[in-house]
């Protein structure tokens, strides 16, 4: 979603606009391949992420293409903006910032394995999962890594930064709650299955999605 147009893709590798009042197209812009992430700027731009590595800048009000990156693996994860960057995780391993005007790597962050997840910023940090099974934590603004966290086996949630304190879900079943400033466990519920989706604190809970149908209402104890 935009100010005023509704944005989707498709494996087909169509993106396509439409009026948010009328539904009425807008424009379409073929890429070739299957489109699997779309996120939009505080700017004029839309970030698509294809199944063969390529990103896209892409002008949301005429669906022109601004910039063309090319990572070197699939990018499955929604860039998260920041400043006057995206950050665009890729099947490579490498999580990259891009300039948003441009589409130019500022820097680029290499993981122990394909990252399925987007990324997540809070206070001038940015919070990476691989499917390494860790969690690294980066200078969003220099790329330099400030600590990383073993977590057990891979994961595809991604994590979530809130009230000072980071939530991740592993590929143990567990879910975790770290001191955003060195990667101390506060707490961790065993779940008994991973979870698609990030972990969502809501007023002193916080709510978990498994991949076994159940959905848990955890007390955040680090409130």
């Amino acid at each position: 979603l935009t100010a005023d147009s509704v944005v989707i893709a498709n494996d087909a590798g169509v993106i396509s606009s439409f009026d948010r009042a009328s539904g009425m197209s807008r424009w379409q812009l073929p890429v070739g391949v299957a489109v699997r992430s779309l996120a939009a700027t505080s700017g004029h731009l839309l970030v698509a992420g294809c199944a063969d590595g390529r990103v896209f800048g892409i002008d949301v009000a005429t669906g022109t293409t601004s910039w063309l990156y090319q990572t070197g693996g699939p990018v499955a994860a929604s860039a998260t903006p920041e400043g006057g960057v995206v950050l665009v995780p890729s099947g490579d391993g490498i999580v990259y910032a891009l300039d948003v005007l441009e589409g130019r790597p500022v820097w680029a962050y290499r993981t122990g394995g394909p990252i399925t997840a987007p990324a997540v910023v809070a206070d001038g940090t940015a919070y990476v999962g691989g499917s390494d099974g860790y969690l690294y934590a980066l200078d969003a603004s220099e790329g330099d890594p400030l600590w990383q966290a073993r977590l057990g086996s891979g994961y595809t949630s991604g994590p979530t930064a809130r009230g000072g304190t980071v939530f991740v879900d592993t590929g143990d079943g567990e879910t975790q709650a770290l001191d955003p400033g060195g990667a101390a466990v506060r707490w961790r519920v065993e779940t008994g299955a991973y979870n698609r989706c990030r972990p969502e604190p809501v007023a002193g809970v916080v709510i978990v999605a498994t991949t076994f149908g159940q959905v848990y209402a955890l007390v955040d104890r680090s409130v």
